[in-house]
């Protein structure tokens, strides 16, 4: 028999009877070291806790530039804006409070930044936080007969961007503090509304509900400070704010059809699988949050809702699903990078955490992978003596060094539809590097495919599956 074959990425089945893919809490990267198996699968990094006994409620949002609060991680939590310095694992606080409630979303200059909450624009110079004060902000909204404020923030040559209704504003240059009721442009090929603003290699998008349209700088200060560029609407509106997200030196967002897209240029490139579109269709779209993490040569789209997290690596093209403890979505809902380190804010609870792959539990609890491989039959039922799985043996448990790792292994002969019990094999305690896992007496292979299902909690490096070779 052939060796199975391991899943690339993730695929949720399109009805019964249709086969499935699984890789959980793992992603793909070349197998430089073996070339009978060209690509192997590794953990996702886990977390260790940064924020225990400061922070008090649920994080609304995080960010980080190095010209701000000397380079300190901003979290908000409820109504202060709380400081984490990498360096010392030290923590502080701006003066100065924030309103609203819900996530917020920062932009930053060189020399200020700027915090949207509820609507509402605060200003921060790097020690303190206050609301924007000038009056035409408010007569900016007044006069365009906008409610609920402005619904998104960007900056691009120091200035402030923001969008309101169907209108893109902006500050003057060195001062997010002050505006004109002349600062404005309305995104005039499409009367959709404004969703985001988002800036790339000196371009400023706006995406709406329907259309994306496209501004440039004209060198020039007050009214006259930027300009549509001539033919450049895209006809597909972005689903939600913060879906949208820099990867690869392009723009990722979730269009209105549910789908993930990249920006080639002007072009919208699908790159979600229509199973991942059919599980965004579950989300409210206010719940799906995009970070970004590179690691290793891999730019990871993690695009975060309250029933999945669904993960595309720009590297493979791939897809993944994390997982966090027994839910299913990820834990850390926004990822940002600083000082070489990535740092995240959880969804569901008040933590503030530090990612890694050195870490191998999520805050001590263990990180349970799964992944499925694939053995296709033509012809025959023929017998399945052994199943071996390839990989790193002899690093213990997640939890316990002394204690054994498992892995388990469950059967398909139906395409996926059903499988048996899972049957748990060790994996070796700490230091066990001979350490096999095999698992006999399989039964017969049966067309067109037998999907074998194996779940661990070793951070177990994954080479491959064996069929019939002891």
């Amino acid at each position: 028999m052939p060796m199975a074959q391991v899943a690339g990425g993730h695929y949720e089945p399109d009805g019964i009877g249709d086969g499935r893919k699984v890789v959980v809490n793992l992603y793909s990267e070349i197998n430089e070291n073996d070339p009978n198996r060209p690509m192997r699968h590794v953990l996702r990094p886990g977390a260790i806790d940064r924020g225990a006994g400061v922070l008090g409620s649920l994080p609304r949002g995080i960010g980080q530039v190095d010209g701000q609060a000397e380079g300190a991680i901003l979290v908000v939590d409820q109504q202060t804006v709380r400081t984490y310095a990498p360096a010392s694992a030290t923590w502080g606080a701006l003066s100065g409070t924030i309103d609203g409630s819900g996530r917020v979303q920062m932009a930053f200059s060189e020399v200020q930044g700027a915090i949207l909450s509820s609507g509402r624009i605060f200003i921060s110079d790097g020690s303190s936080v206050v609301e924007e004060s000038d009056v035409d902000y408010e007569l900016l909204l007044t006069n365009h007969s906008v409610t609920g404020g402005f619904t998104s923030i960007a900056s691009i040559g120091q200035r402030l961007l923001f969008t309101f209704g169907s209108r893109l504003g902006w500050s003057d240059t060195l001062d997010f503090n002050s505006t004109s009721t002349t600062y404005f442009l309305t995104t005039e090929d499409s009367p959709d509304l404004n969703v985001a603003v988002s800036v790339l290699n000196g371009i400023v998008y706006v995406f709406g509900t329907e259309t994306i349209q496209t501004f440039t700088e004209t060198g020039q200060e007050g009214a006259a400070a930027f300009r549509p560029q001539n033919n450049s609407t895209v006809n597909r509106g972005c689903l939600a704010r913060d879906t949208i997200a820099q990867v690869d030196n392009t723009l990722f967002f979730v269009g209105d059809d549910y789908a993930v897209y990249r920006l080639n240029g002007l072009t919208p490139q699908i790159l979600s699988k229509p199973w991942v579109a059919r599980k965004l269709r579950l989300e409210n779209a206010d719940d799906l949050v995009a970070s970004v993490m590179e690691l290793e040569g891999h730019s990871f789209y993690i695009l975060n809702g309250k029933y999945g997290c669904y993960v595309y690596d720009a590297l493979t093209q791939e897809w993944f699903v994390w997982e966090s403890y027994a839910q299913h979505t990820f834990e850390w809902s926004q990822v940002i990078e600083a000082s070489g380190d990535h740092y995240a804010v959880s969804r569901s609870g008040i933590r503030f955490a530090q990612l890694s792959r050195e870490y191998v539990t999520d805050l001590g609890a263990e990180i349970v992978w799964e992944f499925s491989a694939h053995l296709p039959v033509i012809g025959g039922r023929r017998p399945i003596p052994s199943i071996r799985l390839d990989g790193t043996k002899g690093r213990g448990s997640a939890t316990n060094s002394n204690a054994d790792a498992y892995v388990g292994m469950a059967l398909s002969k139906d395409n996926g539809s059903t499988l048996g019990r899972y049957r748990n094999r060790s994996i070796g305690k700490q230091g066990e590097y001979r350490k096999r896992a095999i698992w006999r007496q399989n039964g017969r292979a049966r067309e067109p495919q037998v999907i074998l299902f194996f779940r661990g909690n070793d951070p177990i490096i994954v080479n491959g599956v064996a069929v019939s070779e002891d």
